[in-house]
């Protein structure tokens, strides 16, 4: 079943308001935006591997053959283990984690997948969780970690298959106005909206080959209509 924009964002808010026992809403960017790309990303590989193990099923392939097959033609990332080598040993993915939600020390668990996805994709993930101080029990204990999780996972599936990239950007912008209304300053401040956006792309008419600059660019929204326009 495909994702709709205005499910997707409706789950994202519910995710988003489990905070509210935790911190003030101005802070809840800081948590939901980490976990909603890490979702998306872990969504997205899982069905990939999938599609990797079906068209493969007939192979006697080792472990380390079966790795090389699928990271050289399939996945455009990885999702590695983290603390491997223990009894602790798990891949850094959002379903893996969401099944110890109830066990303790989630956000050392939370902040080692997102660590390790980062670490192993530092040409396409490079501190693009942020500093991750939210995952201290200090911050945001763990129980309350558990059920912003929980409900973020009401959303199904999030990846190619099942949604487009403007499902996810448009869910972005809804966010990041959201929480810019609740952190009492205007979303314009931090970034443009959508009507803007296609007004400035239809005035500059890009052409191939050409090359445009954006000094104030933030999530990078503009300069990505302007590449697929």
């Amino acid at each position: 079943m495909a994702v709709t924009q205005q499910e997707i964002e409706n789950r994202l808010w519910d995710a988003a308001d489990e905070l509210r026992v935790a911190m003030p809403e101005a802070q809840y960017s800081s948590v939901i935006f980490p976990l909603m790309f890490w979702k998306y990303l872990s969504d997205t590989w899982e069905h990939t591997h999938q599609t990797f193990l079906k068209e493969n099923e007939d192979l006697d392939l080792s472990a380390e053959e079966a790795d090389e097959v699928e990271y050289s033609n399939y996945q455009t990332f990885k999702i590695v283990f983290i603390f491997p080598g223990t009894v602790a040993e798990t891949r850094a993915s959002w379903s893996s984690i969401l099944a110890t939600v109830a066990q303790h020390g989630l956000g050392q668990r939370v902040r080692a997948s997102l660590q390790a996805i980062e670490s192993a994709n530092p040409d396409k993930f490079s501190r693009l969780f942020g500093s991750m101080t939210w995952t201290s029990e200090a911050v945001l204990p763990g129980e309350v970690l558990a059920s912003v999780m929980r409900t973020m996972n009401r959303v199904p599936k999030m990846h190619e298959g099942n949604m487009s990239h403007d499902v996810l950007g448009g869910a972005y912008e809804y966010l990041l106005k959201r929480f810019s209304d609740g952190s009492g300053t205007r979303a314009g401040q931090f970034f443009t909206p959508r009507e803007v956006v296609e007004l400035i792309i239809e005035l500059l008419d890009p052409k191939n080959h050409e090359s445009v600059y954006d000094p104030t660019c933030g999530s990078g929204g503009m300069l990505i209509d302007l590449v697929s326009s």
